[in-house]
């Protein structure tokens, strides 16, 4: 199920992707102006805009929940420390990103929930990467072992 709900998510976050063009020459050409087609488009793409990312963050966050539950029960190769670098939990921190000064402020704002999806992966791969897979150096013999020889 979780998997599907950010299967759901990243969707969703492709079509906002997709909206970028639209938006930005929408506000560029559109923004002020007098004429009723640009009066209508803005608000029309801003609209598509809102619904994709609702459409996405809806999934998006009860994924997240579901992945916070599982990791604080021990049911994941997550340590439980790293619900920190949930994206759920790291979007809390958004608001302060808009304290940060320009330059690095624009991309922080701008680029916060990506960033907290790539700090998460980053985390993911970190402590998960070798897990399940016995190293050969770091290979301990059990009690069982000793008898086969």
């Amino acid at each position: 199920m979780m998997l599907v709900l950010f299967a759901v998510l990243m969707v969703c976050g492709s079509a906002i992707h997709t909206l970028w063009t639209a938006r930005g020459l929408a506000m560029k050409f559109c923004y002020g102006s007098e004429d009723m087609g640009c009066r209508a488009l803005l608000p029309a793409v801003n609209s598509y805009w809102d619904l994709a990312y609702n459409i996405g963050a809806v999934p998006g966050f009860l994924g997240a929940i579901v992945l916070i539950g599982l990791v604080l029960w021990g049911k994941t190769w997550y340590p439980r420390w790293t619900v920190l670098a949930n994206p759920a939990v790291l979007m809390l921190l958004s608001p302060l990103a808009d304290r940060v000064p320009a330059p690095l402020g624009a991309v922080l704002t701008g680029g916060f929930t990506n960033l907290s999806i790539a700090v998460f992966f980053l985390v993911s791969v970190w402590t998960t990467w070798r897990r399940g897979v016995e190293h050969p150096l770091r290979h301990k013999p059990r009690s069982n072992d000793l008898a086969s020889v």
